[in-house]
């Protein structure tokens, strides 16, 4: 790849002709296209290929989270995205067809908490939470607030037509932060998320516990929830 030392063009991407302009750390580029690109499709790629792609789904809807984004961002490094880390981080917990059971929605261990219900069948997540206790290193006097924030991994369509995963992302609304009593979240399905959740045949969600500064940041969080 050629490196033009002399800016003349100004700012230039894209593709003019068989040449391919890309732009780093302010500099142009210069390749030329490729004639051909090989794509295999032995099942080892076709696996490697559905497993990313799976875990960019992933990725994508917990970045669009900005609770959780806020998480991520501080545990990402130099160089890559919130988007990039997430993905990143969930490609070796995804299986070519569903994410398995280690999927994070938050990095690595939080606060540990116990689920005593829960029911994703629409029209309401509903989850119930025992008292998290005082051990887990929550000022109430700062996070004075609590929210849930669940994603729900959905596979095995019953349409062929229909993509092979899809995901549902609820937020509840705000709580008190109430650490020596039970919590109880109930989260409304819009109607449109009711008609995706009815046609996937198998559900998983990833939750985790949030909570939150009197400007809603985030401050602690729990482990990754599986439900």
């Amino acid at each position: 790849m050629g490196h033009l030392n002399r800016q003349v063009l100004g700012r230039i991407s894209g593709k003019v002709g068989d040449i391919v302009f890309r732009q780093r750390a302010g500099k142009n580029y210069a390749s030329v296209k490729p004639d051909s690109i090989n794509v295999s499709n032995d099942p080892a790629s076709i696996d490697r290929r559905n497993r990313f792609a799976l875990a960019c789904k992933f990725g994508a809807n917990i970045n669009a989270v900005p609770y959780l984004n806020s998480i991520w961002k501080k545990k990402t490094t130099a160089g890559i995205s919130p988007f990039n880390y997430i993905t990143k981080s969930n490609y070796k917990f995804a299986d070519p067809d569903e994410l398995t059971d280690l999927a994070e929605v938050v990095p690595g261990f939080g606060f540990g908490v116990t689920i005593s219900s829960s029911s994703l069948n629409p029209p309401n997540l509903n989850v119930a939470v025992d008292p998290i206790g005082n051990i887990a290193g929550i000022d109430t006097a700062v996070e004075t607030a609590i929210r849930l924030c669940t994603i729900i991994s959905l596979t095995n369509p019953n349409d062929e037509f229909l993509d092979q995963f899809e995901f549902i992302t609820l937020v509840s609304e705000s709580q008190p932060a109430v650490l020596d009593a039970p919590l109880t979240f109930q989260v409304p399905y819009s109607s449109q998320e009711i008609q995706v959740f009815n046609s996937y045949q198998d559900k998983k969600a990833f939750s985790a516990l949030l909570t939150l500064d009197q400007e809603e940041n985030p401050v602690h969080y729990s482990n990754t929830i599986l439900l």
